[in-house]
């Protein structure tokens, strides 16, 4: 201070004018440290904030939920709950959280993007399989759902690669040009990619123009395989003329009392009164597969009460229930397709390879002598009997070389190989098994890649349906399904350092 101002000072605060320089230093040094802490807690409950915005908007994209609920719903929701159990500061806390719908969105696709980037950074430098389904969405586009199948750290894992809609047709050349230009753009090797799992659809499995044709023109040692499910499922298909009309008869009876309200109001007081297990039918469409079972063995359960009600309506379909021949072939389609239910669900599901559908399909084959198809599947297996049960081959398989037989004796004759056989999944102990064995570890890995059904597409897409609704037919739903389908957990402290955060005003 000027000499003139610190004495006026001192004249207008008497109670300091005796006071030390220490003193005054040490009240300097108090105020900048107060200075500090404010600073610090505004800086750290910012970052909080950012964060919470993070874990919310993660958790709405793995429930599928619309992303104006954090700001509408959840946001309010909680700053009620916190004012009433804790106080109103925390609250105020609370309602300081950015969870606008932009902000949500912007937030999501953070996290999209982070669970990409490691995606990518893992199949970059391995081999991996593709399985790939297309289908229409709510709002008319046609949505491409890709997944992957790769190993990492000794074991295999499944994700999804991408989900995008088409921008025009749903050609193979169309599906193959998007495909190829994410490789690129995401400098993924095609060499990489040994095999391509998807439907029998033209536009897939076409010999010229096909998406499998063209992907194994830059990958010349990729292969390809025809879903399990969908070769299973026209193979069921073929149903003798006798029993046809049993089922369309039996579908008939169904439609009847579904599609009037009046009836199945009816059927359900009846099935009360009478004590009945159910209360309704089952509708039966050919694009859901378990129906069959399902709705045939709903019927027969029920065809006492169904009977009832068609009796009353002097219908001519209640001629079929009091048809003992008729119940008898609706008994027996209700049990075969049962079984043939029972043979594709076990075969749906993560980490299941070609050979766990090979086996399912010989034990159907023991049981339905008409499901033929699998007789391909069997040379597979024998040639692969040193990967799917290596202790018990006694002469060296067709499929290993003098060399690669010599490395595989040693294998087996290593008791302790053969404790980890029994205790662990096939894909696990090929993929654990030591450097000196890489070479067999290497060429059972191109067997155990391989999808055997286009399952977590088809799983994808039914949660895809149900994230993008007719009330949300303009959300783009690939960074929403990507955190739903995804084994990768983003790392979110990650990017909460990246932002600049911002409390919610």
């Amino acid at each position: 201070m000027f000499p003139a101002k610190l004495k006026r000072h001192f004249e207008t605060h008497p109670d300091f004018m005796n006071k030390t320089t220490d003193y005054f230093k040490r009240k300097s040094d108090e105020l900048h440290s107060i200075q500090k802490t404010f600073v610090s807690h505004v800086k750290t409950h910012n970052e909080n904030a950012l964060k919470a915005s993070y874990l919310v908007s993660y958790e709405l994209a793995l429930a599928g939920k619309p992303h104006t609920l954090a700001e509408t719903l959840i946001k309010p929701l909680l700053a009620i709950e916190v004012n009433c159990m804790v106080d109103e500061k925390t609250a105020n806390l609370i309602s300081s959280v950015p969870l606008s719908n932009n902000t949500v969105r912007n937030r999501i696709q953070d996290l999209s993007h982070d669970v990409k980037d490691t995606l990518i950074s893992r199949i970059s430098q391995t081999k991996f399989s593709l399985q790939l389904d297309e289908s229409t969405d709510v709002a008319g586009l046609a949505v491409l759902m890709t997944f992957v199948r790769y190993e990492l750290s000794g074991s295999f894992h499944e994700d999804i690669l991408f989900c995008k809609p088409l921008p025009s047709s749903t050609s193979g050349s169309v599906i193959f040009f998007m495909l190829d230009a994410f490789f690129i753009e995401n400098s993924i090797p095609w060499d990489n990619c040994i095999d391509v799992c998807t439907d029998g659809a033209k536009a897939m499995m076409g010999n010229i123009a096909g998406v499998v044709a063209r992907i194994k023109e830059v990958s010349k040692k990729c292969t390809s395989s025809h879903c399990v499910l969908h070769r299973h499922s026209l193979a069921t298909k073929k149903v003798p003329v006798v029993l046809k009309q049993v089922l369309d008869n039996a579908v008939k009876i169904i439609n009847y009392i579904k599609t009037r309200p009046l009836q199945s109001r009816l059927l359900k007081i009846l099935c009360e009164d009478m004590g009945a297990v159910h209360k309704s039918l089952l509708l039966h469409t050919e694009v859901r597969w378990l129906s069959r079972d399902k709705a045939l063995s709903r019927l027969l359960e029920l065809r006492t009460e169904v009977s009832l009600i068609l009796n009353d309506q002097n219908s001519l379909l209640e001629d079929y229930l009091n048809d003992q021949e008729w119940l008898i072939k609706l008994c027996y389609l209700a049990d075969i397709f049962s079984k043939i239910n029972e043979f594709s669900t076990s075969i749906q599901g993560k980490q299941k390879t070609i050979f766990d559908a090979n086996d399912k399909i010989l034990a159907l084959k023991k049981k339905v002598a008409f499901y033929i198809e699998s007789d391909a599947q069997e040379s597979i297996q024998k040639n692969c009997e040193w990967i799917i049960n290596p202790f018990s081959v006694t002469s060296k398989p067709a499929a290993l070389n003098a060399a690669e037989y010599e490395v595989f004796i040693d294998m087996v004759s290593e008791s302790h190989n053969q404790t980890s056989f029994k205790n662990k999944p096939i894909s696990e102990f090929w993929a654990q098994l030591g450097e000196d064995f890489s070479v067999l570890r290497s060429k059972a890995k191109l067997l155990l890649l391989p999808f055997g059904t286009t399952y977590l597409c088809e799983m994808a897409f039914s949660r895809y349906t149900a994230t993008k609704t007719k009330y949300r037919a303009r959300l783009n739903a690939e960074d929403d399904m990507r955190l739903q389908l995804t084994s990768v957990t983003p790392d979110i402290d990650k990017l909460s350092r990246k932002k600049q955060a911002h409390c919610s005003h």
